[in-house]
């Protein structure tokens, strides 16, 4: 069954738990609920800096766990969706921090919640997504301070200078950088990937809007335009072979589509006007020459991590740590295989989370300094490390892109003439098997031999 809740409005907690254990339905496939915890130690008592569920295919499960950190605690849970049987037990999932930390549980969540609708690349999804924030029924407790931090776990690769950027980074949500306390919040973001714009082209008045997503049923595009004089146009068209073609009759300003259903609920929504895009380069606003080609970007994210793609959400090289050697395993695997790209800013689950933020703490702590300046020495680093690391030499090419206002670095590592690759280190051949890269066995040597004869 597909839950039925509002663009944005209040509804029942009963309800929301109902939309969780339906969540299949939106992704078309089976599905979990991961929830991840901030807490932290203040006066002697821990509290909820921030809590996160959201729901992911049940292929991207993670192991429940914590990470105990000076001040702070890193808690992870995975919980099937046909456990959220109601309000109470939705309270349990979202605040198990409470029995983890020993703080008294006996509270319930509040009746409503309001919950609002974001289109693709929305601020806390890379696909539409429902949000809604829900409070617990607590009577005396108010926001606290946290610890300043910083906060590092070098073995986990944790590196924060305070609870905002560690609350950002845990809990895949940028917003949290401003929040200034504990308020002992929950936030629940459930993806709807039945229908999402994937791409669009411009050619004049024309616009193709192309269109992904499972949804079965028919669904149409509907477009508002308004000129450069303020007039307003309104257009509708049907999505056929998962495109629609809109025609407009004059130049564009502004521009708002919504992919929707016969029954008049949309699915998904992007705008543009002359301050702000909701995902990709600006079609009406910007000159032609300053556009980027996305395509494999969004195929990337789409797909996630395959033989020929690797997310990796930062490479720490101004201080390198045990997740630095990574990269030059998967540099390796590509050159050994038929190549591949590595976006750094992006988390394994797709998440795109940008590189500005650990830009500035690697590279400027305390001096501020243009960013441009700071993608110029983080992309010379990873170049030295690539030429250090590997032999015969790997030739890259590098490109920042943007997305939704993050800016992510493109490594591309094409197919070896030379190879094999290997580290230099210690003379490992990898090669790339599925999603993974891993040391070249003797299988994989007779296997070269034979594509090369």
């Amino acid at each position: 069954m597909t839950p039925s809740l509002p663009a944005s409005g209040r509804i029942t907690t009963e309800d929301l738990a109902a939309a969780l254990r339906d969540a299949p339905a939106l992704l078309g496939e089976p599905a979990g609920l991961e929830v991840r915890t901030l807490a932290v130690l203040a006066d002697g008592r821990w509290f909820n800096f921030h809590t996160v569920l959201r729901v992911r295919p049940a292929r991207e499960r993670t192991a429940d766990g914590d990470i105990p950190l000076e001040g702070a605690w890193l808690l992870s849970w995975w919980h099937e969706p046909e456990l959220v049987r109601s309000a109470d037990a939705l309270r349990q999932v979202l605040a198990a921090w409470r029995l983890k930390c020993g703080v008294p549980s006996g509270y319930g969540v509040q009746a409503h919640t309001h919950i609002d609708r974001h289109g693709t690349f929305g601020p806390f999804s890379n696909r539409p997504c429902w949000v809604s924030n829900v409070h617990e029924e607590v009577q005396g407790e108010e926001a606290v301070a946290p610890p300043a931090g910083p906060f590092f776990k070098p073995s986990a690769g944790i590196v924060a200078a305070n609870a905002q950027g560690l609350a950002a980074e845990w809990l895949s949500d940028v917003s949290l950088h401003q929040q200034p306390a504990a308020r002992n919040s929950y936030r629940v973001v459930l993806p709807d990937l039945r229908a999402w714009i994937s791409g669009l082209e411009a050619d004049g008045n024309a616009l193709a809007v192309d269109v992904r997503g499972h949804y079965e049923g028919d669904l149409s595009v509907a477009a508002v335009r308004t000129g450069f004089r303020g007039e307003a146009e309104k257009l509708l068209a049907p999505i056929l072979e998962r495109r629609a073609k809109l025609q407009f009759n004059g130049g564009v300003r502004d521009l708002d589509l919504w992919v929707i259903t016969p029954d008049g609920r949309w699915l998904d929504h992007y705008h543009e006007d002359a301050q702000r895009v909701s995902w990709g380069g600006s079609l009406y606003n910007r000159p032609p020459e300053r556009r980027r080609d996305y395509a494999d970007l969004d195929a990337a994210l789409e797909e996630g991590e395959t033989e020929h793609v690797e997310f990796k959400e930062w490479v720490t090289v101004v201080r390198r740590d045990n997740k630095t050697p990574e990269l030059l395993h998967v540099a390796c695997s590509f050159a050994n295989g038929q190549g591949g790209a590595i976006y750094v800013g992006i988390t394994d689950a797709g998440e795109v989370l940008g590189t500005d933020r650990r830009l500035r703490d690697d590279y400027a702590p305390v001096e501020k300094k243009p960013l441009e300046e700071l993608r110029d020495a983080f992309v010379r680093d990873i170049k030295k490390l690539l030429n250090d690391g590997v032999r015969p030499s790997v030739k890259a090419d590098f490109e920042w892109l943007e997305s939704a206002g993050l800016m992510i670095l493109k490594v591309a590592i094409p197919q070896g003439t030379e190879g094999p690759y290997s580290l230099v280190e210690n003379g490992d051949i990898y090669v790339r098997r599925g999603a993974t890269s891993r040391k070249a066995r003797a299988s994989d040597y007779s296997e070269r031999l034979r594509r090369a004869f």
